[in-house]
């Protein structure tokens, strides 16, 4: 039963939404702290599965980076209220686009977010200005948001917030 289960690494094993959605109905990994899910092949229907998961309180880092996620599947892991102590979130390399971020960006579960992660996901200038407006994350203090097509608009907003108050880490590399 591993209830004592702190770290779960299944990062390039091919698992699928049918596994994912397995694992997500586990109920008995409460002191799950890090779960990744890179380099897999999970869809939307694997994230909406994953975000249904109650039982993993204790969720701190969550890298779901080279899957196939969209904005629908971004908008069901930000609709989950149990993973409240979650700082580490990646997403880099799917493809969530700015409504993604737009439902990203409205959760009301992670306030503690440090690391945010969404490089190569075709979020635009559109994107970055929302993510800008956010005031949540005030402990937010590195964002990776390479090849995401950000031009000047995008860049003056992120320059603007100053919620962020201990930022060190802005990567836009190849925008």
């Amino acid at each position: 039963t591993w209830t004592k289960l702190r770290l779960l690494d299944l990062e390039r094993n091919s698992i699928r939404d049918d596994g994912v959605a397995s694992l997500a109905k586990n109920t008995t990994w409460t002191s799950l702290c890090t779960l990744e899910l890179s380099e897999n092949i999970i869809y939307n229907e694997g994230a909406i599965a994953l975000a249904k998961n109650t039982s993993w309180t204790l969720l701190y880092n969550l890298y779901l980076g080279g899957n196939k996620i969209k904005h629908q599947g971004a908008a069901a892991l930000s609709k989950n209220t149990t993973w409240t102590s979650l700082h580490t979130l990646g997403l880099h390399s799917n493809w969530i686009e700015c409504k993604g971020t737009v439902a990203l960006v409205k959760t009301t579960a992670w306030t503690s977010m440090h690391p945010l992660d969404l490089q190569n996901n075709g979020i635009e200038d559109k994107g970055a200005i929302v993510l800008a407006k956010n005031t949540k994350w005030t402990s937010l203090h590195t964002l990776y948001l390479g090849g995401n097509s950000i031009k000047k608009q995008g860049v003056q907003a992120l320059a603007k917030n100053t919620a962020w108050t201990a930022p060190h880490t802005l990567n836009l590399s190849y925008n």
